[in-house]
C-alpha cells in the first residue's frame, strides 16, 4: 500500500512543469529540465521578447510532431517575467533533447544555440 501510495505521488509530481530560470541576457536562454519517472519536465526562460500566440502554436506543433509521443504535454508559452523575455514550459518523453533544441533554435534564431538537458 506504501508503494502505491508512493507512485500515485510520484504521478501526480509529474504533472508540473519545471519551473523556468529566473534571467537571462539578451539573446541568450536557460534550459531547466526535472527527470521524473515517465517524462522529463522542461521549463526555459529565453532573452528574446514574446514572439506572440501564432508562434507560440507552432513550436508546440514542432515539438509535438517531432517529440511524437503521448508523453509530450503541458505546454505554455507566456512572457516571461522579466521585459523582454519569453516562457517556454512543457513535458516531454525522455532522449528529445536534440529535437527539443532545434526546434528552439529553429525558432529563436537570435539565440546562440539551446542545451536543454538530455535526460
Amino acid at each position: 500500500m506504501q508503494f502505491t501510495t508512493f507512485v500515485a505521488a510520484l504521478s501526480s509530481l509529474s504533472l508540473i512543469a519545471a519551473a523556468p530560470a529566473a534571467s537571462v541576457g539578451p539573446n541568450q536562454q536557460s534550459c531547466k529540465a526535472t527527470d521524473f519517472l515517465s517524462n522529463v519536465s522542461y521549463g526555459l526562460t529565453i532573452g528574446v521578447s514574446f514572439p506572440g500566440t501564432a508562434t507560440c502554436n507552432n513550436i508546440k506543433n514542432q515539438l509535438s510532431s517531432g517529440i511524437n509521443d503521448q508523453n509530450f504535454g503541458n505546454f505554455f508559452c507566456t512572457q516571461g517575467s522579466a521585459s523582454g523575455t519569453t516562457s517556454i514550459s512543457f513535458q516531454s518523453t525522455h532522449n528529445k533533447a536534440s529535437v527539443i533544441n532545434s526546434v528552439l533554435g529553429n525558432n529563436f534564431p537570435s539565440v546562440n544555440g539551446f542545451n536543454c538537458p538530455n535526460f
